[in-house]
């Protein structure tokens, strides 16, 4: 939080933009000169082997691992995050799915991803305020029209 006070951007640019592709640099790298030797099959798995990963092993495990020492772990995600991520899934599954690449899907997946971040970079939200975020979704924490998925 304070790197994000100090370079100005908002906490949500550099949780899911900054640190992610700082943290994966090299598999970006090693899936980008796959991908321009033209072998997609292994650019595919780097590129996505990452994600599926977090999605199947580190979610359950921090579950579990919270649970164990009695932290409460809260996955609150708002219409907007919703909505991205429903969007980002059928992106790459249209792409994936045909098992070529263009340069115009290239584009494509690196626009849809320019424009998520900008809008991240700008996204604020009841909880960027004041820093207090309701955890639970009842009406004793705040008074807010944002409708909560609970996962």
């Amino acid at each position: 939080e304070g790197a994000a006070e100090l370079l100005h951007l908002s906490r949500h640019f550099v949780a899911l933009v900054l640190i992610p592709n700082i943290g994966n640099i090299d598999a970006i790298a090693a899936s980008t000169s796959m991908a321009m030797k033209g072998k997609m099959d292994l650019a595919l798995t780097l590129a996505l082997g990452s994600a599926v990963q977090v999605a199947i092993a580190l979610m359950p495990a921090l579950v579990l691992i919270c649970w164990a020492v009695d932290l409460p772990l809260h996955l609150d995600l708002y219409a907007f995050e919703t909505i991205v991520l429903m969007l980002a899934a059928l992106i790459v599954n249209s792409v994936v799915r045909t098992a070529k690449s263009t340069y115009l899907e290239g584009i494509l997946m690196l626009g849809c991803y320019v424009i998520v971040a900008i809008a991240y970079a700008f996204r604020v939200n009841e909880s960027d305020g004041d820093g207090k975020a309701c955890l639970c979704g009842a009406q004793c924490c705040h008074e807010s029209a944002h409708s909560v998925v609970r996962m």
